[in-house]
């Protein structure tokens, strides 16, 4: 990944070891890169990334001349979806892609800004800014961080909103029928209501004798959706972002 200094800070992605990219990583001095803690641990599990040195090449087996020394170590990022964890990665400074890397250069750039500013005046200044540096260069897909993130929960959002509507239909209909089951079976129990009060029975006694039943069948019912809700647990978790 090719970054410029001020990436880490702009994203929020705290160094754990070492040092970022800094105004003396320019072109001509010696090639830095920067790795996250999963890289780390997959590759240096014993001993700190700093200070080793990398290359970097691709599938087809195409080496490039240069040697990057790592310099640093930053926080992974789940930069693919909440639900994949952080992936090995190895940074690169940017504008140290010049001489002999020139063709690294990418035709695109992601611009990441952090700023206090409201976004319609931030995006207002960043158009304007564009335009004078260079007026070929077209900004397209501008968006805040907040709106990226919501974008990529919508799916769980919907899915989490039909579960809670579906549950909260099965709880109202849970309560209905516990209170028809209920009502039906004082029902029952009329002609025994009535020899109990002729006997001497106060009404906190009849009262006890359907609350009892009542008690019985709900905890009956708990002790059920504790079952199931551990049973399930492995379902719900995969809608859910870590949460165990």
């Amino acid at each position: 990944r090719l970054v410029s200094p001020g990436y880490f800070e702009a994203m929020g992605i705290p160094a754990l070891a070492g040092r970022v990219f800094g105004d003396h990583d320019r072109p001509g001095s010696a090639f830095s890169a920067v790795v996250n803690d999963v890289f780390a641990r997959r590759y240096f599990a014993h001993e700190s990334p700093i200070g080793h040195r990398v290359k970097w090449g691709r599938a087809d087996e195409r080496q490039y001349p240069e040697w990057f020394t790592i310099v640093g170590v930053v926080a992974g990022v789940r930069d693919r979806s909440l639900e994949r964890p952080p992936t090995p990665e190895l940074y690169m400074c940017l504008s140290q892609m010049t001489g002999s890397l020139g063709e690294f250069r990418p035709g695109e750039l992601s611009l990441a800004i952090r700023h206090s500013a409201s976004a319609d005046s931030l995006i207002r200044a960043v158009r304007v800014s564009a335009a004078d540096a260079d007026p070929k260069v077209l900004l397209t897909n501008i968006s805040t961080m907040h709106d990226v993130l919501s974008h990529s929960m919508t799916p769980r959002k919907f899915n989490l909103a039909v579960l809670g509507s579906f549950a909260g239909l099965a709880l109202g209909l849970a309560w209905i029928g516990i209170y028809g089951l209920i009502g039906y079976s004082t029902s029952l129990k009329t002609r025994e209501i009535g020899i109990r009060i002729a006997l001497g029975s106060g009404r906190g006694g009849v009262i006890r004798l359907v609350l009892e039943e009542a008690c019985a069948l709900s905890l009956a019912g708990i002790a059920v959706g504790f079952v199931l809700a551990w049973g399930l647990g492995r379902v719900l978790e995969s809608l859910l972002f870590q949460v165990n």
